[in-house]
């Protein structure tokens, strides 16, 4: 609750802002009766006693004094957000609750008396007492300072001893996932299961589980093969006992979404369509036909609970030896499959609409190594391919260079052999030759063919170096890939 002094038509005014119950920003006016001029201390003045006398009746409307107890102010502050909370939120919220308000009540801990070590002693005993996790001990933490911080807003006590408290901090969580191998054989054991199309499409389209059961038929286009996702069905307890709540307000602002029809998802949804027909032909009035279009049913039209196709696929795991993972683990083994191919992580987000991008690379960082591999191998390849085609260019030239030696040899000696062989013909005095033409053709060849052979065996040389270079390289390559796949 804060106020300041605004001057209108001449006279000073106190305005209060404040935040009511639901958390709405809410402002007041209150004359203070005096002028603009020379008045400002008297009106700051009006304004400290005005926030002092709502900050007391708003203590008096819950019940508030330096008597009261933190864990019946957390129970209020409860209450208080509770419009502004999702049911499935608010039932998580109630069940912190009980142990929260507990704790503090039987240490009778008062609101204006709550310190930062009782919080650090209650995170303690949550964990080695009770059993609680840390991440769990995390969520305690984020209510409690909630609660506290209302208390501060509202001036009922003067700072948050939370925020002198370490928020536990859980490890990071890696979750595990089927690679493509394992999800091609996990595939293949859906083939004959009652409920394939469920894992199916929640493997493919990285789904959550109250997504999956929320799909109604009216959410499927067949003709423009679409799949609309906006609505949800989750569980959670409330006063006790286990309620099933179905709503259309999503995770967050992005989970309204739209995909495309798959063509193997679209003939297992048109075949559990048909099955559903039959079904209601079957069991008449047995049949429940109040599900509101739900694709996700038994065969007596009954929805069915998240919980059971958590246990359904622990069992079907189970039963044929394939590696154990959670339901929502199917949404990380998308992913995983996804980098594997290098789609991007901004990509992924948007496919799997998370809020920000920062939550999808928090969540598969572990399993972007796959991506950076395939990055690396190309990288490699071509490295490999620049230095393939500087020994190919190398070899053109020295092949390029005994042609023209070759030729350059061979042009020689006919040169000279033609001059000497003018010289003893036109001078008289010189001697005739003792050699006749066919004498000279056959030396000229076989001095052609020693440069030939000479010429063939450096090619050869070559050709093996290059030869063994490669057989080298092809070594090095199997043993990078088998080093990848021990990976």
């Amino acid at each position: 609750m804060k106020g300041y002094i605004v001057a209108k038509n001449g006279k000073l005014y106190a305005v209060v802002s404040f935040e009511d119950r639901n958390g709405k920003k809410k402002q007041k006016w209150f004359g203070t009766g005096l002028d603009e001029k020379a008045n400002k201390r008297k009106a700051e003045e009006f304004l400290k006693n005005k926030l002092f006398e709502l900050t007391r009746d708003e203590a008096k409307i819950y019940n508030i004094d330096n008597d009261t107890l933190f864990a019946d102010y957390f129970d209020s502050w409860l209450e208080s957000v509770k419009p502004n909370l999702q049911i499935t939120t608010y039932g998580g919220y109630l069940q912190q609750a009980k142990f929260i308000t507990k704790w503090f009540k039987d240490r009778k801990i008062k609101l204006n008396d709550i310190r930062p070590i009782d919080i650090r002693n209650f995170y303690s005993d949550m964990q080695n007492v009770y059993g609680k996790s840390v991440q769990v001990c995390e969520h305690y933490h984020v209510n409690i300072r909630k609660c506290l911080q209302s208390a501060v807003k509202a001036e009922l006590i003067s700072s948050n001893p939370a925020d002198k408290v370490d928020r536990p901090r859980s490890p990071k969580h890696i979750a595990k996932y089927y690679n493509l191998e394992q999800l091609e054989e996990f595939f293949k054991v859906l083939e004959h299961e009652r409920y394939a199309y469920i894992y199916l499409m929640t493997a493919y389209y990285g789904l959550r589980r109250s997504e999956m059961i929320g799909l109604k038929w009216g959410a499927i286009d067949f003709d423009k093969n679409k799949i609309v996702i906006n609505h949800a069905v989750a569980e959670t307890r409330l006063n006790g006992k286990r309620l099933i709540i179905s709503k259309d307000i999503m995770k967050n602002k992005t989970s309204n979404r739209t995909y495309p029809l798959l063509p193997n998802i679209k003939q297992l949804l048109l075949k559990e369509k048909e099955l559903q027909e039959q079904n209601k032909d079957w069991f008449k009035k047995s049949y429940n036909k109040n599900e509101q279009g739900y694709i996700c049913v038994n065969d007596y039209g009954v929805i069915l609970k998240p919980q059971y196709l958590s246990s359904h696929l622990e069992v079907i795991l189970k039963l044929n030896n394939l590696q154990k993972i959670k339901f929502h683990e199917l949404r990380h083994s998308y992913a995983s499959l996804l980098l594997s191919q290098c789609v991007g992580i901004k990509e992924i987000q948007e496919w799997l609409v998370h809020s920000t991008f920062n939550t999808t690379a928090d969540i598969y960082s572990h399993l972007d190594f796959s991506s950076k591999m395939n990055v690396a191998q190309t990288l490699n390849q071509v490295t490999q391919k620049v230095k393939d085609d500087e020994k190919e260019t190398v070899k053109k030239e020295q092949q390029k260079n005994l042609k023209h030696n070759s030729i350059s040899q061979k042009q020689d000696f006919q040169s000279t052999k033609n001059a000497n062989y003018k010289v003893l013909l036109e001078t008289d005095t010189a001697p005739k030759p003792n050699k006749s033409q066919e004498e000279y053709d056959n030396e000229e060849q076989k001095q052609t063919d020693e440069i030939n052979n000479k010429e063939q065996k450096q090619t050869n040389e070559i050709d093996g170096e290059i030869a063994e270079l490669e057989k080298k390289l092809a070594e090095k390559r199997a043993k990078r890939k088998q080093i990848d796949e021990e990976m």
